[in-house]
């Protein structure tokens, strides 16, 4: 293990930078906007868009409530279902649902370029003009394909220098799919790349789902507990949301006269839950000279700064200058001084006018600088807080918190380090931003069915789950789900702990019949049955309160009985 490293510019500026892999667990619903992006081009038909389209509805119901969502289409053109992300509530399910029957392989060749501009540009927007909403939910995309596009390197350079803080998921389809772009927008989108085919699509779609709804650190704040140099107190630094496996990165300016050890307290937030790290930093660790923790600093300050770029000219110009940066407001000449004349004449050459230019879209740094590319856990990973020493941009093993250090790097605190979960106040309402009542483009107005003759058993009993996560009692429900008793049986055989709360017996029995009837693709329908277990929680909490007995697990085994 590397011994701790300190930096210190040439000119005595000192600064730091520590990094960790959170470990955050939470019962919380992680809600994220999740964009899916499916290729609807002529390649796509027939087997290609028919599974593409029963993994739309498989995960749609694997969402939380309330999560925006929105369904972006593409060929050589695009169309989306909302103009702008959606909260998941009954009513958008229920065109989502509809919009997705009705999707066809209609729409001609395989352009990416524009409805990838289209939705970071919209992330971007949304970021600039209301920033304490764009964070209320971290950005994912989720990508369908199965061919390839023409304009490779043009896609992949959009995605690297436009991602920012959101994350793309790509999948390819078949065999004839460009496996360069496929790889290249999960490398660049710090997502990951999957290749499905007919049978697998669904299972693999759905595991990447539940990586990407596992729980996401928000609101980080790095106190640095009046080590700061006074000069760079007053930025309000932003960092971007921590996914599963990210590493959460922060660079600070020091006081001049900054030394010992000193405490630093890293907090975050999951839904209402408070987590908070304590760490230790010594800073009479080894120094050595050097200035690249330095220049990351204050790129990541400038970083910050850029987002209120009218308010804040003259830090971020004076950042620039001062170490080399490339911002809004500074760029770089290199000169090249040479004992001879230059002899060769300019030329004039005809460039070519774009008659379609892409969508505007805000400059920021072309990469992120305070986290790191996704990387899943690895198998059994989680782990605690063990501290890894790692040099500026190493690796290390996931789930592991690592300090580098541009002039000091951190040791544990003594004990280890202290996770606090105190409970927030509970969030204010979304953003009408995101209101539920976002209509639909005219074309995509129809009104959803609940049985698919075409569809798989299991599909069709999926596509009974309200957006909250319960199931009605129908003749439907009882076909599909091979329960052997009539409408009246089930009713009359509601435990009388939870009389009056018929959906919760009837959720019940669902729970068993997935496990009962469709144990083989237990893979498919768990996020599904979490959703329902989850609304069981919330339905008898009062119940459970005064009847201890009336647990869930009480529950699930009284339906088993009734159902033998």
């Amino acid at each position: 293990m590397p011994s701790p490293t300190s930096l210190t510019d040439k000119s005595g500026t000192k600064a730091v930078q520590i990094s960790l892999y959170p470990s955050i667990t939470t019962d919380e619903d992680i809600l994220t906007e999740i964009i899916f992006v499916i290729d609807r081009s002529g390649s796509m038909s027939g087997t290609g868009i028919t599974n593409a389209k029963n993994t739309l509805q498989l995960l749609l119901r694997s969402l939380p409530q309330n999560t925006p969502f929105n369904i972006v289409s593409f060929g050589s053109n695009y169309s989306s279902l909302f103009t702008k992300s959606t909260l998941l509530t009954a009513e958008s399910l229920n065109t989502a649902t509809a919009h997705i029957s009705s999707m066809g392989a209609d729409m001609g060749g395989t352009e990416l370029l524009e409805p990838l501009q289209y939705i970071l540009n919209q992330f971007q927007s949304l970021k600039c003009s209301d920033y304490e909403t764009y964070k209320q939910y971290p950005k994912q995309i989720f990508l369908l394909t199965d061919g390839g596009v023409s304009n490779l390197q043009s896609v992949l350079q959009y995605v690297k220098f436009h991602i920012d803080e959101a994350r793309i998921f790509s999948f390819g389809i078949g065999s004839g799919v460009s496996r360069p772009l496929v790889d290249g927008i999960a490398e660049y989108g710090r997502g990951k790349a999957e290749y499905v085919d007919a049978n697998n699509i669904s299972l693999k779609v759905t595991a990447q789902l539940k990586a990407a709804l596992m729980p996401i650190l928000k609101n980080v704040s790095i106190n640095w507990n009046g080590l700061e140099d006074p000069t760079y107190t007053g930025i309000q630094m932003r960092y971007p949301p921590v996914f599963d496996g990210d590493r959460l990165v922060g660079y600070c300016f020091l006081k001049n006269d900054a030394s010992g050890k000193h405490s630093i307290t890293i907090s975050g937030t999951t839904g209402t839950e408070v987590h908070k790290w304590d760490v230790i930093v010594d800073l009479d660790s080894q120094v050595r000279n050097g200035s690249l923790i330095n220049r990351l600093t204050a790129r990541t300050y400038a970083s910050s700064l850029e987002l209120d770029e009218k308010a804040n000219k003259d830090k971020i110009v004076k950042l620039g200058t001062e170490w080399g940066l490339v911002t809004k407001y500074t760029s770089y000449v290199a000169i090249e001084d040479k004992d001879y004349a230059t002899i060769s004449t300019m030329q004039k050459l005809n460039v070519k006018k774009e008659t379609k230019p892409p969508a505007p879209t805000p400059s920021y740094s072309p990469f992120p600088a305070t986290t790191s590319s996704y990387s899943p856990p690895a198998p059994g990973g989680g782990g605690g807080m063990r501290p890894v020493l790692a040099g500026p941009g190493s690796s290390t093993s996931n789930w592991k918190p690592t300090y580098d250090s541009g002039k000091v790097a951190p040791k544990p605190a003594t004990g280890g380090y202290r996770m606090a979960g105190p409970s927030l106040p509970t969030p204010p309402a979304p953003s009408s931003y995101y209101s539920s009542t976002t209509s639909p483009s005219p074309s995509t107005t129809t009104t959803a069915t609940n049985y698919d003759p075409k569809k798989s058993d299991l599909d069709n009993f999926i596509l009974l789950q309200n957006v909250d996560g319960s199931f009605n009692l129908s003749e439907l429900f009882l076909k599909l789900g091979k329960v052997n008793k009539s409408l009246e049986q089930v009713k009359g055989g509601v435990p009388g702990a939870v009389s009056g709360k018929v959906e919760v017996w009837i959720t019940a029995i669902a729970l068993v019949t997935f496990e009962k009837q469709f144990a083989a693709s237990a893979a498919m329908w768990e996020m599904i049955a979490e959703k329902s277990r989850k609304y069981i929680r919330r339905n008898i909490t009062d119940i459970t309160q005064k009847d201890p007995s009336c647990t869930l697990d009480n529950l699930l085994q009284l339906a088993k009985t009734f159902l033998l």
